[in-house]
């Protein structure tokens, strides 16, 4: 199964998510890095591919999650899933 998590606090902008997913997910080199082409390379996924989501709140976040979850509802290879949080992520600090 292939895997990825898109933790969009690590980002700088789109441009990195698309370019982070393209290498992950082995995306063809004409993929055209934007929502449409990513919903089309996400929907063409024929081995079982799972991608783990964490928010930070970026403001092109709420593009890709819409992106994935269509994506996910209709390529049956294709899971998503947001990132549980890790316990050092929900300590609170004194």
């Amino acid at each position: 199964m292939k895997a990825a998590v898109i933790d969009f606090g690590k980002f700088e902008n789109a441009k990195e998510v698309h370019a982070y997913l393209k290498e992950v997910l082995s995306f063809p080199d004409y993929y055209g890095a934007n929502l449409d082409a990513l919903h089309d390379c996400l929907t063409d996924i024929s081995e079982d591919t799972e991608i783990l989501t964490a928010s930070s709140g970026q403001d092109y976040e709420s593009g890709f999650l819409r992106v994935l979850r269509d994506a996910s509802l209709t390529n049956r290879h294709l899971k998503i899933r947001k990132k549980p949080k890790s316990r050092r992520d929900t300590r609170k600090h004194a």
